[in-house]
C-alpha cells in the first residue's frame, strides 16, 4: 500500500467516524427535546446552557428566562444548606446523583419530582457539565392521596370509616 491510497483511507475512516459521531449528537439531540420528563444542561458551575420542551411546560419558563441562570432558583426552599452540600459532594465522588426532590415552579408552586443529575465529563476526566432529569410527581402524589381518602374516609360523610379507625387504634397499641 503507498502513502496516498493508506492517506485516502485514514481520511475516509475520519468522515466516517465524523459522521457517526453527528449522526449520534443530533438523536441524543431530538430524544432530549422531545422527552416527556423535564431536562437541564448546565455547566460545571450549575448555569443553565440547554433545557428541552419538558422542562419549559413543567416549570412554567421561557427559554429566553432560563438559560445561563444558576438553577438554585428552581429550589423550594424546603431544604437547607447541608442538603445541597450533600447532594453536590455526591455528585462530584460518584458523579451521578438521585433523589425526590421538591422544586419550584415560576408562579411559586412547589412541586415532587424525581431528579436524577449525571456529571459529563471532558477528555481529561473532569467534570464539564451536569445532566439533571426530573420526573414530575405531582400526579402520582395526588393519586396516591385520592387512593387513601377512598381507602380511609367514607364517601358522603368524609369522616374516617371503620378501617381508618382501626389503623389508628393499631398504630397507638400495637401489639
Amino acid at each position: 500500500m503507498d502513502k496516498k491510497s493508506s492517506c485516502f483511507s485514514f481520511t475516509t475512516l475520519d468522515e466516517a467516524n465524523i459522521y457517526d459521531n453527528r449522526r449520534e449528537f443530533e438523536i441524543l439531540a431530538m430524544a432530549m427535546e422531545h422527552a416527556s420528563d423535564s431536562m437541564i444542561v448546565t455547566d460545571r458551575y450549575n448555569n443553565i446552557v440547554k433545557v428541552n420542551k419538558a422542562f419549559l411546560k413543567t416549570f412554567g419558563y421561557e427559554k429566553k428566562d432560563v438559560i445561563g441562570k444558576n438553577t438554585n432558583f428552581l429550589s423550594s426552599g424546603k431544604y437547607d444548606t447541608s442538603f445541597y452540600n450533600q447532594m453536590w459532594n455526591t455528585l462530584v465522588k460518584e458523579k451521578h446523583w438521585s433523589s425526590e426532590i421538591w422544586n419550584k415552579r415560576k408562579n411559586g408552586a412547589i412541586f415532587p419530582a424525581w431528579v436524577s443529575i449525571s456529571a459529563i465529563m471532558d477528555e481529561n476526566h473532569k467534570i464539564q457539565n451536569y445532566l439533571a432529569i426530573f420526573t414530575d410527581l405531582t400526579a402520582l402524589r395526588e393519586s396516591q392521596e385520592k387512593s387513601f381518602k377512598l381507602a380511609y374516609y367514607d364517601q358522603l360523610t368524609g369522616l374516617p370509616n371503620r378501617h381508618k379507625i382501626v389503623s389508628d387504634m393499631d398504630q397507638r397499641n400495637p401489639s
